[in-house]
């Protein structure tokens, strides 16, 4: 999970942060 965190933070990028929500949610 941390390591998705880090890529969302890295890229920064609409697509990826919808995933991280996502995750967050669930």
């Amino acid at each position: 999970m941390f390591i998705i965190h880090l890529a969302v933070w890295e890229r920064s990028s609409i697509g990826a942060v919808t995933v991280w929500i996502f995750f967050s949610i669930i």
